[in-house]
């Protein structure tokens, strides 16, 4: 508030009990302000130390997200390797079974 209650009070003395209810008013006011700014202190620290919290979890994330992207991407380049060899061992498979059915119908006749 800014006020200097001591030097108020003494002004405020000579005005009997109407000068002893506007010193309990400013001293109450006075505490008020005082408890005020605490608490807006610590709202403020605690925001704070809740921004803090969701900075560190959304760059976790962000790096869990990339690594899991990376893996991914690796599973696919292994799949699509699985996928070309196993085409390549069913056409060799066909091959044969159709080698081995040729025979087979040749052989009969």
């Amino acid at each position: 508030m800014g006020i200097d209650i001591a030097a108020l009070a003494s002004q405020l003395i000579n005005l009997g009990s109407a000068g002893a209810v506007i010193i309990v008013t400013l001293i109450f006011l006075s505490a008020q302000e005082k408890r005020d700014k605490a608490w807006a202190e610590q709202a403020a620290k605690r925001d704070q130390e809740w921004r803090d919290f969701f900075d560190r979890l959304d760059k976790k994330n962000c790096d869990d997200n990339t690594a899991n992207m990376a893996l991914s991407e690796k599973i696919h380049e292994i799949v699509n390797g699985t996928h070309a060899l196993l085409k390549e061992h069913d056409n060799r498979v066909v091959q044969r079974i159709n080698q081995a059915t040729r025979t087979v119908i040749d052989g009969k006749k």
